[in-house]
């Protein structure tokens, strides 16, 4: 497979090493990494609930959990972007 449409990656990117990771995976890969995330999304949102106060660290947590879903459905899904066949 080819990923012509292979998102850059800004030096400067907080997250730079792991979106990497994700842009690498395969489909199976991706979709086990995003199992793993929802799972820990939900549990850091009903622990989150439960807390009076927010933590920055649990918002972080949580944007970055839904990038690996966004990155499947880049890779994947979307007509103009999604990988080739070679």
């Amino acid at each position: 497979m080819k990923w012509e449409n292979r998102p850059q990656i800004s030096e400067y990117h907080p997250f730079k090493k792991e979106y990497e990771e994700l842009c690498s995976m395969s489909r199976d890969e991706l979709l086990k990494a995003i199992k793993i995330h929802i799972d820990d999304y939900f549990e850091i949102k009903s622990k989150r609930k439960n807390q009076e106060v927010s933590h920055v660290s649990d918002f972080i947590m949580e944007k970055w959990h839904e990038n690996s879903i966004e990155t499947f459905y880049w890779k994947f899904i979307n007509k103009e972007t999604k990988v080739t066949e070679e």
